[in-house]
């Protein structure tokens, strides 16, 4: 099925697109994501060098490690490609996981949590998610049941 081969690789470039939006603010503009946050958890957030100078960086980086990483496996066969959606959706789990807490720990209080400024960028983030896990599912389906092109008479290579 060369048609699921090509969904595969689109993808996973999507995913790559999808990814930069989110490293590069945590990389070069601080500000920016600082700024999605209330006034009190800005204050907290910028007074703590662990935050502003290690946890945030480092998610940039991942989030730039990530997008190369399904760049480069859109060159290599199915079974990393398969790879690289699973690693993907296991992120977007733990993203969605990291959400739901967020909403536990509201308790009965409404969406958003009020360290965000705004709720739209709280949904803003919920909406995100749920599209990448989308686009990586349909991506894992489509490296499951795709051919190389390298295989013979449209059998799987393995």
């Amino acid at each position: 099925m060369p048609c699921a081969s090509v969904t595969d690789r689109l993808m996973l470039l999507l995913s790559a697109f999808n990814l930069l939006p989110q490293a590069i603010p945590m990389l070069w503009g601080q500000d920016a994501v600082l700024a999605m946050l209330s006034s009190d958890e800005k204050a907290k957030l910028e007074s703590s060098g662990f935050a502003t100078w290690c946890i945030m960086p480092h998610l940039g980086c991942l989030l730039l490690v990530l997008a190369l990483l399904c760049v480069l496996a859109t060159q290599l066969d199915r079974k990393p490609r398969c790879a690289m959606h699973a690693v993907l959706l296991v992120y977007n789990g733990s993203s969605i996981y990291y959400h739901y807490r967020m909403m536990l720990v509201q308790g009965q209080k409404p969406l958003p949590p009020p360290w965000f400024h705004e709720p739209e960028t709280f949904w803003f983030n919920i909406y995100a998610l749920l599209f990448s896990t989308a686009v990586n599912g349909i991506g894992t389906m489509a490296a499951l049941l795709g051919t190389d092109p390298a295989s013979k008479d449209g059998v799987k290579k393995d």
